[in-house]
């Protein structure tokens, strides 16, 4: 798809991509199993960064791609960190049932050429949205190294939010945000589901 987009977007605040925000009673319940938590967010950052793999090496012409190569790099690196603060903690990184969050997203992606890019970009601005908001909200539920390392990681996310709203709306000849308002609407509505699963994108429905 060209870069031809004539609309001037100007996305500055991963809040105003959200439709509600998480209860702070989320944040309380799963702070009380650190270990579950890192184990899923080290996944998150994977699978983070896979996305941005698989959109370089599905759309090599776009002009983002380089960015991309960028924020692939950052996501490894904050994967890296995560298993860091998982061995300080005497915990091991293995595999782990996800919440389905991911799964849901994904559904919302029209598999139509003409619909495929842009709804990608704009489903992984949602969730880099999601998560920082989550990354504040934890922050505030811990203390020391991991206090600081979220509150650090929150400043990476926001931007990568940021880029993949504006590398969609670079490829749309038309406003993106009615599909975001869309997206982020169904978006919620899967979040406030009740479960007590302790995982970066489970359901906060219960708290």
């Amino acid at each position: 798809m060209d870069n031809h987009s004539h609309i001037k977007e100007h996305f500055e605040d991963y809040n105003d991509v959200l439709f509600d925000a998480t209860p702070p009673s989320w944040a309380s319940r799963v702070t009380q199993d650190l270990e579950l938590l890192l184990i899923d967010h080290a996944h998150c950052e994977r699978k983070a960064a896979q996305t941005a793999m698989t959109l370089i090496y599905r759309f090599p012409e776009q002009p983002f791609v380089s960015s991309l190569s960028k924020l692939v790099r950052e996501e490894m690196v904050h994967f890296e960190q995560v298993i860091k603060h998982l061995k300080r903690r005497k915990k091991t990184y293995r595999s782990l049932k996800p919440s389905e969050y991911g799964a849901f997203m994904g559904k919302m992606i029209n598999k139509d050429p003409k619909h495929f890019l842009i709804d990608t970009l704009i489903i992984a601005a949602i969730i880099e949205a999601r998560s920082c908001e989550r990354m504040a909200m934890i922050s505030d539920y811990l203390d020391g190294d991991l206090k600081r390392f979220y509150q650090r990681l929150h400043d990476a996310e926001k931007r990568h939010c940021i880029q993949y709203l504006h590398f969609a709306q670079q490829c749309s000849i038309e406003s993106i945000q009615s599909k975001i308002n869309e997206f982020s609407q169904q978006e919620s509505h899967w979040l406030n589901q009740k479960s007590h699963l302790v995982r970066f994108h489970s359901p906060h429905g219960s708290d």
